[in-house]
């Protein structure tokens, strides 16, 4: 939701200190270890807004908010999904306190993502190389099929933070010892064996956009300019070939450190190669090559309800092409009404709304914790 939601500005550090240590003191009297704070860098000036994570059940509890609120004297109050909002008067003024609904079994791991600014994010930067993505819920493998640039699969296998950072040649231990300072991070980060500048001087798609956005991640841009880490050049355009080696390559450490994504590639692998006995038997082009007549929306219908039956594609994994075309060729074409056109039609657009919304909301919780905020507040 971000400090920047009622716009009541930034506390100087002693001031935000003493607000914290009050709502801790209401948190361990309400829902005794049910929430965590991330923690800052040591030296962090000031500060926008309160971030605590607090186990989601919390919230089933009626009691809990009225009692939070009565609490703190809450006197600003906003909802959006997991994110709860809230205005506490201090010092003359009022500064958010934002409480994230997070699962009971999350609580470490979000933290721990969350801490020190964007350590999270740069630590996940480094492990994509290796197929590995470090996000809030833990951490996890992607596995992609060779040909197939539409399959992408994500399996979580891990939500303990010391494996993220052992997997980017980084120590834990001290994580937990603290930061006095942003610059003693990111001089730290730089020591990681998997440390690449590439994603951060010269980034692009979708990271370029937030490289440019957060500020954390522009300080740290110019940390390893200032620090004389030339800007890499422009990696040149892979073959398939290549891209098929590094990816056996990467696969082969990563399993090697963590040998439980064995058996995670062992099925993909099974799953790859049953799919691809199924679509090379029955797939669009064949089937407007064997019903030249069927196009657009009732070939749509056409594929669905052939796809709909009981065990099909296990009966065409099993079957003979030419027992896959006789079905094709002899499976009644649907007949489609105007309703139905509309219908098809309303569902792309509800789709294609989802879809945005859903990567408007990713990239709004990506910015939430560095957006900057009005000016000074308090003491």
């Amino acid at each position: 939701m971000g400090g920047n939601h009622f716009k009541f500005g930034r506390l100087p550090r002693e001031s935000y200190l003493r607000l914290e240590t009050q709502v801790r003191s209401v948190l361990d009297t309400l829902i005794p270890g049910r929430w965590r704070i991330p923690r800052y860098h040591h030296d962090k000036a000031d500060f926008g807004d309160l971030d605590v994570l607090v186990d989601s059940a919390v919230f089933a509890d009626p009691a809990f908010l009225p009692a939070f609120h009565a609490a703190l004297n809450v006197q600003h109050y906003t909802r959006l999904g997991n994110a709860h909002a809230h205005g506490v008067p201090f010092k003359g003024g009022h500064f958010q306190v934002d409480l994230f609904g997070t699962p009971a079994g999350e609580l470490d791991v979000r933290e721990a993502f969350m801490a020190w600014g964007d350590l999270g994010n740069i630590l996940g930067r480094l492990l994509r190389p290796r197929g590995l993505v470090w996000g809030e819920n833990g951490l996890s493998y992607i596995y992609r099929r060779r040909g197939d640039p539409h399959y992408k699969a994500e399996h979580r296998f891990s939500t303990d933070p010391h494996d993220a950072f052992r997997a980017a040649g980084l120590d834990y231990a001290r994580v937990q010892r603290g930061f006095a300072s942003q610059a003693e991070m990111f001089l730290w980060v730089t020591t990681s064996s998997r440390f690449n500048t590439g994603p951060f001087l010269a980034p692009q798609g979708d990271f370029a956009r937030r490289v440019k956005e957060r500020p954390g991640m522009q300080r740290f841009a110019q940390f390893l300019i200032d620090q004389g880490y030339p800007v890499p050049l422009q990696a040149h355009r892979r073959s398939e070939e290549e891209r098929e080696t590094q990816r056996r390559e990467q696969e082969s450490a990563t399993t090697a450190m963590f040998p439980q994504l064995k058996e995670i590639l062992a099925w993909e692998r099974e799953q790859e190669t049953y799919w691809a006995v199924v679509n090379a038997k029955f797939n669009g082009e064949r089937i407007r090559t064997l019903r030249p007549e069927l196009s657009g929306l009732r070939m749509d219908h056409f594929r669905r309800s052939l796809r709909n039956e009981p065990d099909f594609f296990d009966w065409v994994h099993r079957s003979s092409q030419e027992d896959v075309d006789a079905r094709v060729r002899a499976w009644p074409a649907p007949a489609t009404t105007d309703e139905e056109v509309f219908q098809a039609a309303e569902r792309r657009r509800v789709r294609d709304e989802k879809k945005l919304a859903a990567k408007a909301r990713r990239a709004a919780e990506s910015d939430r914790r560095d957006q900057p905020d009005a000016g000074p507040s308090g003491p």
